[in-house]
């Protein structure tokens, strides 16, 4: 039995797309799925990153970390004499526990450094949500921006149902992205879209 491949983020975004039933847009062509698709994920990755709880303690130490390769990292770039002097003095041990060479080393340092700035980021969500609120409420700004810059359409909402519910062709956008492209993560109220909305209307309003 063959088995099934798995969905492509584009192909996440085509059933996207197709919930949203946004009126007067074509159906996506493969360049235009994939662009989508990987917006979307985008949109995705930085909601886990809001929704991070890492104690401040340990992000602390994740930052002294990466000033601390950093320092040691130009140390050994400014002088070619004193990088000779501990290559002279490298020392020496058993093959199976010999210690990378000092330009292995260095890189060694950059990757710490690099990986300990991204490692603050995935756990600083209490940063984002100071900023936006919330972790759902990041998320819906930015794929209002994905909404608006794919359709032309501005993000709002709609009145269904003899105006008692709320709907339309954003909700269903960034409801089914959140299915698409969240998993395991609650899909945003219509609620919660519509007060993202009114936040976003007036932060467009300040700019002006």
């Amino acid at each position: 039995m063959d088995d099934i491949a798995e969905p492509t983020d584009a192909d996440n975004a085509r059933v996207v797309w197709a919930v949203a039933r946004i009126p007067n847009c074509v159906s996506l062509e493969d360049k235009g799925a994939a662009i989508l698709g990987k917006a979307l994920k985008r949109a995705a990755y930085w909601r886990s990153v809001a929704a991070s709880t890492t104690p401040r303690r340990q992000r602390d130490r994740l930052k002294q970390i990466e000033g601390h390769a950093s320092h040691l990292a130009r140390l050994l770039a400014e002088d070619c004499a004193t990088r000779d002097d501990i290559v002279y003095c490298w020392p020496h041990f058993p093959i199976k526990s010999a210690p990378p060479s000092l330009g292995c080393t260095r890189r060694g340092l950059a990757a710490i450094r690099k990986a300990a700035g991204r490692a603050q980021k995935l756990s600083g969500g209490s940063a984002f949500r100071d900023q936006f609120g919330s972790a759902d409420r990041l998320f819906i700004q930015r794929v209002a921006k994905i909404y608006f810059e794919k359709s032309g359409r501005q993000p709002r909402i709609s009145r269904i149902n003899d105006q008692k519910d709320i709907g339309g062709p954003f909700v269903r956008f960034v409801q089914e992205a959140s299915r698409q492209f969240c998993m395991g993560m609650t899909v945003p109220s219509a609620e919660a879209i519509k007060n993202a909305c009114v936040m976003r209307k007036k932060s467009m309003s300040g700019r002006g």
